[in-house]
């Protein structure tokens, strides 16, 4: 991460991440259940397999011991700038703001493909109308 001159700290992003939620009555009610269910997901390999199939970085270190983990170049970059971040404020009324971005930060590794495969496919009908409209500067082009 790049330093602020005047202080010579790096600079220290917000760390915005996904948990679980336990509401104060289940807790109370179903005491053992939910214990039961949270040592399940905290497990390495319950992080190992949410990691590989999300792109997402986990959360346990030694989640990082997987060869398939630390051999990610996004999930390490994630990993790494994470090191001098700061954890995000935990304000449910700003969800609608963070959800979105995380989505896609999350999200990017799996997108690529699909991107990828969209870009080969023919346009679609609604693709060809929306672009009869457009001057040919502006008209994207597909491959066909």
């Amino acid at each position: 991460m790049p330093t602020v001159d005047e202080t010579g700290n790096k600079i220290a992003p917000y760390s915005g991440v996904q948990g679980i939620h336990v509401l104060k009555v289940a807790a109370e009610r179903k005491h053992d259940a939910i214990a039961k269910v949270l040592q399940v997901l905290t497990n390495d390999s319950v992080g190992i397999a949410m990691a590989k199939a999300s792109g997402c970085a986990p959360a346990k270190q030694s989640c990082y011991d997987d060869p398939v983990i630390s051999g990610d170049d996004m999930v390490m970059a994630m990993y790494d700038t994470a090191q001098d971040a700061v954890p995000m404020p935990n304000v449910p009324e700003n969800g609608r703001y963070v959800d979105g971005y995380g989505k896609s930060a999350c999200g990017c590794k799996h997108e690529r493909k699909k991107m990828s495969a969209a870009a080969h496919r023919p346009p679609s009908s609604r693709q060809r109308a929306l672009s009869s409209r457009c001057s040919d500067a502006e008209r994207p082009h597909y491959e066909e």
